[in-house]
């Protein structure tokens, strides 16, 4: 496993570049999408949002959540809390919200500051949530695919 930022970063956008063309081909039945992320998850996502975007039929837009629990110089996602997402998402309707599940703590169902995922589903009744692996195969599975894997929420890598 890689274990800098950089190093994950890379293989996130090699695998993204693996398995991307696959994409055109492939019809979405949900069309709008909000990405959640840290600060420096951001930075590996922005490129991928930008080509998704570039689809007639997708919305996709990056929610970069800022680490007010821990201070703004953590960046992270794997250390965003429940509660800073309560207070800076901003979803549209229609949209699936997805968040990486590398935000829970190990045994996936609470986040640091002990909120859990049911916490910001009540905070957000007419929303959809879905936690995937930080991974470009989720995202792409998640996007193109339809696969849910809501009750796996055990994820280690961070962006």
């Amino acid at each position: 496993m890689l274990e800098d930022g950089v190093g994950l970063i890379r293989s996130f956008w090699e695998e993204w570049r693996e398995i991307k063309n696959r994409s055109n081909i492939l019809a979405v039945k949900q069309t709008k999408f909000r990405l959640v992320t840290g600060v420096s998850g951001a930075y590996a996502l922005q490129p991928i949002v930008d080509e998704l975007n570039r689809r007639e039929d997708l919305k996709v837009n990056l929610q970069v959540i800022q680490n007010d629990f821990f201070g703004h110089t953590v960046t992270v996602s794997g250390l965003i809390t429940g509660g800073d997402i309560i207070k800076q998402l901003t979803p549209e309707a229609g949209e699936l919200v997805l968040l990486p599940g590398i935000m829970l703590r190990d045994g996936g169902d609470v986040y640091l500051d002990n909120t859990k995922p049911e916490d910001i589903e009540h905070a957000f009744p007419e929303t959809t949530f879905q936690w995937i692996e930080p991974t470009a195969t989720a995202l792409f599975e998640t996007i193109f695919l339809q696969k849910s894997n809501r009750k796996k929420r055990t994820i280690r890598r961070s962006i």
